[in-house]
């Protein structure tokens, strides 16, 4: 009985940790910026895909829409009290928005 409790105790531990946390505020929109590729734009290149998106400006509303899952599930772990994993998402999702700001800045210098 006390392998099951220990289990549950690292199951949990994982779960609810910062770097869990961190980890998932990278993979959940990185996953949402491909899905969104792959359900709307597969018949062209991705690479091509990449450049337009460039091009265009449209990477930084890309971007944002991407990190759009992160605040649902932020929201999910804060109703479950999952504090740790919630300070792992606000930390990338602090990134992200530094990046998105850096890269609105390029577009608009290059105007």
């Amino acid at each position: 009985m006390s392998n099951l409790n220990n289990v549950k105790v690292q199951r949990e531990t994982f779960i609810n940790s910062s770097k869990t946390g961190f980890i998932t505020g990278i993979l959940l929109p990185t996953c949402f910026f491909f899905l969104t590729y792959f359900t709307k734009y597969a018949d062209i290149p991705f690479d091509q895909y990449i450049q337009t998106a460039m091009d265009k400006g449209a990477m930084v509303y890309l971007l944002s829409i991407s990190a759009f899952p992160n605040l649902l599930l932020f929201f999910l772990a804060n109703q479950l009290n999952k504090n740790l994993f919630c300070k792992g998402m606000v930390a990338i999702s602090v990134v992200w928005i530094v990046v998105i700001f850096i890269l609105k800045g390029y577009f608009w210098m290059t105007l």
